[in-house]
C-alpha cells in the first residue's frame, strides 16, 4: 500500500465513522418528533408542540447551509492545521447539541430547543455532510468518487437505520414520560462515539489536498476549473441545483415525516410506525451502499432519470393508494415508501457523482457551495408539510388525506427534475463530442509537422565532421 492509498483509506474510514453518527441521525431522527413534541406541554398551542421538532429541523437546515458555505468558501483556503481544528470543533458540537436538546426538553425551554440545540447540530451537519462528505471525499477520490460515496453514503444510511430503531425502541421501552432520560442516554452514546472519533479517526489527520487533475488522469483535460463568475453564467449550475434540491426537498420531507406519516395516514401506533419506517430504511441503506458502483460515467444520468420518473409517479399515486380498502392501503403505501426510500438513497448517494460528471472534480467545491446555500429552503419542507397538514385538518379534511397536497407538489418537482437531468445529459454529450473532435484535429496537426530545422542542421554538422 502506497502512502497515498493509505491516507485515502484512513481518511475514508474516519469520514464513514462520523457519517454514521452525524449524518445517520440527520436522516433517522423521525422517531424523536412525536415524543419530544409531547414533552412540551403548552396547552395554548398543542398542535404546534406536536410539530416542534419539524420547526427545529428548519433551524438546523438554515445553520448547516451557512456553515457548509463558510467551510467551502473560507475554511477550504486555510492552512491544514486551522482546517483540522475547525472541523474537530464542529464534530464536538454534535454531543453539545444533544446535551442542549435533552436539557431543553427537561426544562421545557423552547428558546434553548430552537436557539441552542438545533443550531449546534446544524454546525456539525454542515461541516460533516456539506464539507467532509461532499467536497473533501470528492477531492480525495477524484473521478472515482462513486466508490468513495458508496462507502460514506452507505455508512450514513446504516446510521439512519440504526438510530431509527435505537431511538424508537428505547423511547417505547421507557415510555413517553421518560423521554428526557432517553435523550440523556442518546447524548452519552453520541458523546462517547464522537470523542472516540476525534481522538482516533479524525479524517482531517489524513486529508491531503491534491489537485483534481492529478487524481483524474487524462480525463481532467476535458473540464477546466471555472471561476465563480463563469459558474454564475452557466445555465447548467441552475439546472443542477434545481435537480438536486428538488429531490432533496421531496425525499427529506418524506424521511423526516416518515413515522408521522405512517401514524396519521395508516392510523398506526407509535412503535409500529417506527418499525415500518425502519423497514423502509433497510432498502435505503442497501441502495446507498450499492448504487454509486453503477453510476460511473454517463450511467449516472440514466440512473437519475429513471429513478426520478418513478419517484414522481409514486408521489402522484400515493393519495389514491391511501384510500384503498381491506388493508390494500397499508400494503401499497408501504411499497411506495420502501421504493421511495430506495430511490431517494440512489439519488442522494450519487448527487456528488453527478456534480463530478457534469462539472469535473476541479469545480466540486464551488458547485457544492452553491447548491448547499439553497438548502436553507429545503429545510422548510417538513415544517411546511406539517403546517399544511394542520390547515387541512382544521378545514375538516380526514387525517389520511391531509398530506395529499404535499404528495402532488413533490410529484411535480421530481418529474421536472427528470427533465432537467435530461438537459444536463445532452450538454455533457455535446461537451464530450467537442473534446473528441478537438483531440482528433490536434493529432492530425501534429502528424503533419516537418522535422525541426535544428535537427537537420545537427545532421549536416555530423556529416561535415
Amino acid at each position: 500500500m502506497t502512502p497515498a492509498s493509505g491516507a485515502l483509506c484512513r481518511f475514508t474510514l474516519g469520514a464513514c465513522w462520523f457519517q454514521f453518527f452525524i449524518s445517520g441521525v440527520f436522516y433517522g431522527l423521525s422517531p424523536l418528533a412525536l415524543p419530544v413534541g409531547k414533552a412540551f406541554k403548552q396547552a395554548h398551542n398543542a398542535d404546534l408542540e406536536k410539530g416542534l421538532m419539524f420547526y427545529g429541523f428548519a433551524v438546523l437546515m438554515a445553520v448547516q447551509s451557512i456553515t457548509s458555505g463558510f467551510a467551502i468558501f473560507v475554511l477550504h483556503h486555510w492552512s491544514a492545521k486551522r482546517q483540522r481544528v475547525f472541523v474537530t470543533c464542529a464534530h464536538l458540537a454534535w454531543p453539545a447539541g444533544f446535551a442542549c436538546l435533552a436539557l431543553s426538553v427537561q426544562l421545557n425551554s423552547v428558546a434553548l430547543f430552537l436557539g441552542g440545540a438545533f443550531p449546534l447540530l446544524g454546525i456539525s451537519i454542515g461541516v460533516q455532510v456539506g464539507y467532509v462528505h461532499l467536497v473533501l471525499t470528492a477531492e480525495m477520490w477524484g473521478r472515482r468518487v462513486n466508490k468513495g460515496h458508496a462507502l460514506t453514503g452507505g455508512f450514513s444510511a446504516l446510521g439512519a437505520l440504526t438510530w431509527n430503531f435505537v431511538f424508537g425502541e428505547t423511547i417505547n421501552a421507557l415510555g413517553f414520560d421518560q423521554v428526557v432520560t432517553a435523550l440523556w442516554i442518546f447524548c452519552a452514546i453520541h458523546g462517547s462515539g464522537i470523542i472516540a472519533g476525534v481522538v482516533f479517526l479524525s479524517p482531517m489527520t489524513y486529508y491531503r489536498s491534491r489537485r483534481a487533475s492529478e487524481q483524474a488522469g487524462s480525463d481532467s483535460d476535458l473540464v477546466k476549473a471555472m471561476t465563480m463568475t463563469e459558474l454564475s453564467r452557466d445555465w447548467r449550475v441552475y439546472v443542477f441545483t434545481f435537480v438536486v434540491e428538488s429531490l432533496f426537498l421531496a425525499g427529506l420531507t418524506m424521511k423526516t415525516l416518515m413515522s408521522e406519516l405512517f401514524e396519521k395516514i395508516l392510523q398506526m401506533d407509535y412503535i409500529r410506525s417506527v418499525r415500518y419506517s425502519g423497514a423502509c430504511l433497510v432498502a435505503y441503506a442497501v441502495a446507498r451502499f450499492v448504487s454509486p458502483l453503477f453510476a460511473a460515467g454517463d450511467h449516472v444520468f440514466r440512473l437519475f432519470m429513471l429513478v426520478l420518473a418513478f419517484e414522481g409517479t409514486a408521489y402522484a399515486f400515493t393519495p389514491a393508494a391511501v384510500n384503498l380498502e381491506d388493508g390494500a392501503d397499508t400494503v401499497l403505501y408501504t411499497v411506495f415508501r420502501v421504493l421511495g426510500g430506495l430511490g431517494f438513497a440512489i439519488l442522494k448517494s450519487n448527487s456528488g457523482v453527478l456534480s463530478v460528471r457534469v462539472f469535473g472534480p476541479e469545480n466540486v467545491a464551488r458547485i457544492s457551495g452553491i447548491f448547499l446555500a439553497t438548502e436553507v429552503f429545503v429545510g422548510l419542507g417538513p415544517s411546511l408539510a406539517f403546517s399544511w397538514h394542520l390547515a387541512e385538518m382544521r378545514a375538516g379534511e380526514l387525517s389520511r388525506n391531509s398530506y395529499n397536497g404535499m404528495f402532488y407538489f413533490c410529484a411535480v418537482l421530481v418529474l421536472l427534475s427528470a427533465v432537467g437531468t435530461f438537459a444536463l445529459q445532452r450538454a455533457a454529450m455535446r461537451t464530450a463530442s467537442g473534446a473528441a473532435k478537438l483531440e482528433q484535429s490536434t493529432e492530425k496537426e501534429l502528424s503533419g509537422i516537418e522535422p525541426a530545422p535544428c535537427q537537420e542542421k545537427e545532421d549536416d554538422l555530423t556529416w561535415s565532421l
